[in-house]
């Protein structure tokens, strides 16, 4: 995370650090345009803070057999009420960033910025809570974060979940067509999955040999940290480094000192 900010410190505006389920969305206008109406509305802010909203999503994974059957089925989304979500994942958040504004870097909190200059303060944050910019959290892997009983949230339009997907499904057709890969049969592709997601979910659930309660249920283990538990057959491919790490560097150890 570190060493991205710092090559974005001097051509990039906004960054913003999400997992590959994490939807942004802005409901008045284009991502860039509402980050810009909201620094300009906040003088010296170096983070924008959003809401990290759940949503459920219809698993197709049985029905897979080739990469041709892969649907988004992202118009099957629905969002979770906020009092049906844990409490310590309800109150997360995720951030927009200024990356020349930063000192130390972190994906949900605000831990050091930079001095303005000419002044002896650092640069501040807004916590902007509203549906004009925040985040879904298209998560397939569904942790313990749910109670037993769900409430959705039906403030929020999530009618342009259904155009999105169309243009990806489109788009993912056009790609796919003349790939080889297209008819490559997968099973027991969903077999292996479903005993995956099982048990990352058991170790997860009990973190460090402990099985979760309500009292320490911030102490859950990480998906890295279940790895070893996996009993599937299925061989992982790991890509190497493609850059250097700059965060570990000692000119970057001094800088945030």
């Amino acid at each position: 995370m570190h060493d991205c900010m710092l090559r974005a410190r001097s051509h990039v505006k906004f960054i913003a650090n999400f997992d590959l389920d994490d939807f942004p969305v802005a409901t008045n206008g284009s991502l860039p345009d509402v980050l810009n109406q909201i620094n300009d509305e906040n003088v010296n802010i170096a983070e924008i803070i959003i809401d990290w909203k759940l949503t459920k999503q219809k698993i197709q994974w049985n029905s897979l057999q080739t990469p041709s059957d892969i649907r988004f089925m992202l118009s099957a989304s629905k969002l979770i009420g906020d009092k049906s979500v844990r409490y310590d994942y309800r109150v997360s958040r995720k951030m927009f960033t200024r990356p020349e504004r930063v000192a130390v870097f972190d994906m949900h909190s605000v831990y050091r910025n930079e001095l303005i200059p000419g002044e002896r303060k650092q640069y501040g944050h807004v916590i902007h809570s509203s549906h004009r910019l925040f985040i879904l959290h298209m998560r397939r892997f569904q942790r313990n974060l749910i109670h037993n009983v769900i409430h959705y949230n039906t403030t929020i339009n999530t009618r342009f979940l259904v155009g999105l997907n169309r243009k990806m499904m489109v788009n993912f057709r056009k790609r796919i067509k003349s790939d080889k890969f297209a008819a490559h049969q997968m099973a027991p592709w969903a077999t292996e999955a479903s005993e995956i997601l099982r048990n990352l979910e058991q170790c997860r659930k009990e973190a460090f040999g402990v099985a979760l309660t309500d009292d320490n249920r911030i102490c859950q283990q990480s998906s890295g940290g279940c790895e070893p538990m996996l009993m599937t057959k299925s061989n992982f491919i790991r890509a190497p480094m493609s850059w250097i790490d700059l965060a570990h560097k000692a000119a970057f150890n001094s800088y945030t000192r």
